[in-house]
């Protein structure tokens, strides 16, 4: 078999930064339905209160279910480079593999 190449570490940071993004976003939407249920009912309203709880429990699943699975999907993507093509491998619970000609045109 050729060389075989891991993803890098750049990756999974990558990844982290995604949830991070999307993270971020789900929280400037529980602003701003925050602002229009401030302005609508007071700041006293147990909407508030219910929209955060609703907010961390969404953020905390998406962490909770995503991590494990970059880690394992970004622990099982292999490449191997043989002489005449490059194979990547890929899956968790299936192996997926692809081929992927190196010919010059």
């Amino acid at each position: 078999m050729g060389n075989v190449i891991k993803p890098d570490k750049k990756y999974y940071t990558a990844q982290l930064l995604i949830l991070s993004i999307l993270s971020s976003l789900i929280i400037i939407g529980a602003i701003v339905i925050n602002l229009i249920i401030y302005y609508e009912e007071g700041p006293d309203s147990e909407g508030i209160t219910v929209i955060w709880l609703i907010c961390l429990g969404i953020i905390s699943c998406m962490w909770i279910v995503s991590l494990p699975i970059i880690h394992l999907w970004i622990k099982n993507l292999s490449y191997f480079i043989h002489d005449d093509r490059i194979t990547i491998q890929s899956g968790i619970l299936t192996k997926k593999e692809k081929n992927q000609s190196l010919t010059l045109f």
